[in-house]
């Protein structure tokens, strides 16, 4: 089992409260960019390990991923808002700085210790954050009216109480909160396992996120595609029971009708337009039509937006923001890397089938970038650093280990 109990290495903790301190991000102080508390870890890390300190050779699909990233930058060099290009560029190199103190220090521990901290700190995560919203709908005398209004973990947005943890946004805490789901699917014959998807479900549901719900819906059908017929039919019985006790739970104790609000959050789709996205990616495809091979610059179409068509707003969809703002050039690079990393991925499942829920958070990752706005968010780092770990073999592991005591 991943939470049995042995001897942990003097990494384990100093991990752990950097894996944790991602997901606090809403602690930060504002420089024109946002200082978040992993950053500062992580620089005091890498001056504490300086001296054993290793860059892993990259992998094929980290290569791509650098490339990618030097070019996206490189755009703002020619943007009409420079100033918007600095802030991003500062952004992705703090990310991936963080990625590569992300894989060195995760190479310094055993699989089981890692697997250990991601379920842990899953469980705090999701825990917390439910006891905020709880605070919040408390606090609010359980009153769901309103719209962009804020208590402790509970957004009030067009009526609708939406869970927003220990973050700012219920959309991304979706994709904050992936990994955990699928890895707590997949190590559900655990009683942590079992008490950690519980939670994760019900503070997936609770942020009722369209997209995100349907990322997460999908990606589950992916990772139990993988499992034993046995295995299979258990979940396929277990996962709408646990659904019922926690739709029946919330409505007693939070007095929330899922079920009804959700009814409305469909019906809302033709109306609202997606939230304005279909209006907004229209608007970003006449941008990259005049600007098609290099695009419009680094996170320059936040500013076009406001200029051409009178509101500055976000892409909410990944790809197309990459296409808009680095052109053809950049997609490209992108979707390599992109497809390289599912190649890698496959690679891994191909030879242990318990680790698909990589995929399954992988795709659910891959359908919420249609959405949001993420490329240079930590969320997006830390799961691919994720992937790099469980592409690290034990034997290499042993082999590391042996020459760090030499």
């Amino acid at each position: 089992m991943i939470y049995e109990k042995k001897r942990l290495s003097n990494n384990y903790f100093l991990i752990f409260i950097l894996v944790f301190s991602v997901f606090l991000g809403n602690l930060n102080v504002n420089f024109g960019f946002a200082l978040k508390p992993h950053m500062v870890l992580m620089v005091v890390i890498f001056m504490l390990t300086l001296s054993k300190f290793v860059f892993h050779k990259p992998q094929s699909h980290e290569t791509f991923m650098i490339f990618f990233y030097v070019f996206y930058c490189l755009t703002g060099v020619f943007s009409t808002y420079p100033m918007a290009s600095i802030r991003l560029t500062i952004a992705i190199l703090i990310g991936l700085f963080s990625y590569f103190i992300y894989k060195f220090l995760f190479s310094n521990i055993t699989l089981k210790e890692f697997e250990r901290i991601i379920g842990t700190v899953g469980i705090l995560y999701n825990g917390i954050s439910l006891l905020f919203y709880l605070f919040g709908l408390i606090s609010n005398q359980f009153n769901f009216y309103g719209n962009g209004i804020r208590f402790y973990g509970l957004m009030l947005d067009r009526n609708m109480p939406r869970l927003i943890g220990i973050l700012s946004d219920p959309n991304i805490f979706v994709v904050s909160n992936t990994i955990f789901l699928f890895f707590f699917l997949a190590n559900m014959k655990d009683k942590k396992g079992k008490i950690g998807f519980v939670l994760a479900l019900i503070t997936t549901i609770l942020t009722f996120s369209r997209g995100g719900l349907l990322a997460t819906l999908v990606g589950i059908v992916i990772t139990i595609a993988f499992f034993s017929v046995k295995t299979t039919v258990k979940i396929f019985f277990a996962v709408p029971i646990i659904t019922w006790i926690s739709y029946f739970t919330v409505l007693k104790v939070m007095q929330i009708d899922i079920y009804q609000i959700f009814i409305k959050r469909m019906e809302s789709v033709g109306k609202d337009g997606g939230s304005g996205r279909i209006e907004i990616w229209n608007n970003g495809l006449s941008l990259f039509l005049n600007n098609p091979i290099q695009g419009i610059g680094l996170y320059n179409f936040r500013d076009y937006s406001a200029d051409f068509f009178g509101e500055g707003i976000y892409m909410h969809n990944t790809f197309l923001e990459i296409l808009v703002e680095s052109g053809v050039i950049g997609s490209v690079l992108f979707f390599i890397f992109w497809a390289l990393l599912f190649l890698k991925i496959m690679s891994i499942v191909s030879k242990d089938k318990s680790k698909a829920f990589l995929l399954g958070t992988y795709v659910s990752i891959s359908i919420s970038l249609m959405f949001l706005s993420l490329i240079a968010s930590e969320y997006l780092f830390l799961f691919l650093a994720l992937i790099w770990r469980y592409s690290m073999t034990e034997k290499e592991y042993l082999y590391r280990e042996r020459m760090r005591l030499e």
